[in-house]
């Protein structure tokens, strides 16, 4: 009879004890479980937050390419435009000033347009600049083609027509300035916005 009643407590104490390793052993699969996802999203934003970092740099990468090489052509086109007004005063005809204007390089407009950097595309300021400043290489592009196309016309102008030349050189100048001065303050404005990418931003 003992030896029954034995039996049936250790029977009894048995099916108690299993639920509560059954909850332990639940609660640590669910546990383990929002920590592996957990991780996964960590991961997961990481890997996004590197590829942006990756994308914004090459982006301003592109546009301080731009800045430096438009920089050099508008140099180059005042230069130009100044020697050829000396010699439309003076009447002296260079043959090496009737070469073509040099023109301007498109900016990465559009690739801003489609991938801004959050530093550009928070800034309502410098978005209005940028526009400011591939709508004025247009504008400077068409008078120098313009020009070109006028010097081909007329080969012998800077004799036959001095006026005509000194008006379309001077036309030139005005945008060209502004222009020079609106790269300017875009070159400064992106070097600032890249230096904080390449001092702050994630990277494997």
């Amino acid at each position: 009879m003992a030896l029954g009643i034995l039996l049936v407590a250790h029977d009894l104490g048995r099916h108690l004890v299993m639920p509560d390793t059954w909850v332990v052993a639940l609660i640590s699969a669910i546990v383990g479980g929002i920590a592996g996802s957990g991780l996964m999203m960590l991961w997961d934003w990481f890997k996004h937050e590197t590829e942006t970092a990756r994308s914004d740099r090459a982006v301003l990468a592109a546009i301080e390419e731009d800045v430096a090489t438009n920089l050099d052509v508008l140099r180059s086109q005042i230069e130009y435009l100044e020697q050829e007004l000396g010699q439309v005063n003076e009447r002296v005809a260079d043959p090496g000033l009737r070469l073509p204007i040099t023109e301007l390089v498109p900016w990465t407009w559009e690739l801003v347009r489609l991938r801004p950097p959050a530093a550009i595309s928070d800034d309502p300021e410098l978005l209005r600049s940028m526009s400011r400043v591939v709508g004025l290489t247009r504008q400077v592009n068409e008078l120098a083609r313009t020009h070109s196309n006028f010097k081909i016309m007329h080969r012998h102008l800077i004799t036959e027509y001095p006026q005509e030349l000194r008006a379309l050189d001077e036309t030139m100048l005005a945008p060209i300035g502004l222009l020079r001065d609106s790269v300017t303050g875009l070159g400064q404005s992106i070097s600032r916005i890249a230096g904080t990418y390449r001092t702050t931003t994630l990277d494997v």
